[in-house]
């Protein structure tokens, strides 16, 4: 009876370890809902490859001004999207002069799938970047972030000089508990081992815990940088104490953080219209001179 018991024991166990498991796998290997979707772009762009650490075949993207290019910005899209994904908003940028790179994350986009769960986002940016310098593409740059690829776009001042400008709409993540969190409780995940392999796998294996001390001590170390956040008042998926403890670290008197009153998570142009694209594109005019 005993051992019946501790079989049906260790079968709940082991039940709930693989939900998730599943969950996590889930979560890192969104839905390609854009992945056939290119807008009707009236500027000439350039696809190439490059790989990933583990050698997977990740897809980047030049897309290229009319005219003289006034410099580079570097975009990093959020998860579940693409480089095709944020077209929207980097098209003022591209009226404006200003060449504009952007790549998939691995599972994302034209990208090769990761059979893991692995993150490896600040890594294919260092890469992303060695490759942009080997096709010539000319600075000063700046960086663009929405979501998570706010994260990804401040790990680029680690692996380039001539960093000018950063933008970040709805970034970066750095309360990386509550968000795992926010995931289960709409994903309506309640039962405690689940729960906790869900969590432990993401923030400890993966390794989000690491990722959030890289970015404080990046926002910490940060001199001579000009930024621009926006960020919603109204975001659950990455709230907005997120930005206001971002621009606490960073201590820098050139950071304005435009707090939108309301909309939600990535719906900041939408709510501002032109007048989110005028302050992005006159900010880099200005920076990136």
């Amino acid at each position: 009876m005993l051992i019946c018991v501790l079989i049906i024991i260790a079968i709940y166990i082991f039940y709930h370890i693989y939900i998730g498991y599943q969950l996590v796998y889930e979560s890192s290997h969104p839905k390609r809902s854009d992945i056939l979707y290119q807008p009707n772009i009236p500027y000439k762009y350039e696809k190439f490859n490059f790989e990933s650490k583990d050698n997977l075949v990740l897809v980047g993207i030049v897309y290229l001004p009319l005219k003289e290019s006034k410099g580079t910005i570097i975009a990093s899209h959020y998860l579940g999207g693409s480089k095709f994904s944020i077209y929207n908003s980097i098209e003022p940028l591209l009226d404006e002069g200003f060449t504009v790179v952007s790549y998939d994350y691995p599972n994302h986009g034209e990208s090769q799938d990761r059979r893991g769960n692995k993150y490896t986002l600040e890594d294919d940016m260092k890469r992303f970047i060695c490759e942009i310098k080997k096709q010539g593409v000319k600075g000063p740059f700046g960086t663009y972030g929405f979501s998570m690829g706010a994260t990804v776009a401040i790990s680029a001042i680690d692996n380039l000089d001539g960093i000018k400008a950063i933008v970040l709409d709805s970034g970066p993540l750095i309360y990386v508990h509550d968000y795992f969190k926010y995931i289960l409780k709409i994903k309506n995940i309640y039962n405690v081992i689940t729960k906790y392999v869900f969590l432990k796998y993401y923030l400890d294996i993966i390794g989000f815990v690491k990722m959030r001390r890289r970015m404080i001590r990046r926002c910490k170390s940060m001199r001579n940088y000009n930024i621009l956040m926006f960020h919603c008042k109204n975001d659950i998926v990455i709230p907005y104490i997120n930005a206001e403890y971002t621009r606490e670290l960073l201590n820098l008197n050139n950071v304005k953080l435009v707090s939108v009153q309301k909309g939600y998570h990535l719906t900041n142009r939408v709510v501002l219209g032109k007048l989110y694209d005028d302050l992005v594109v006159t900010f880099f005019r200005k920076y990136l001179k």
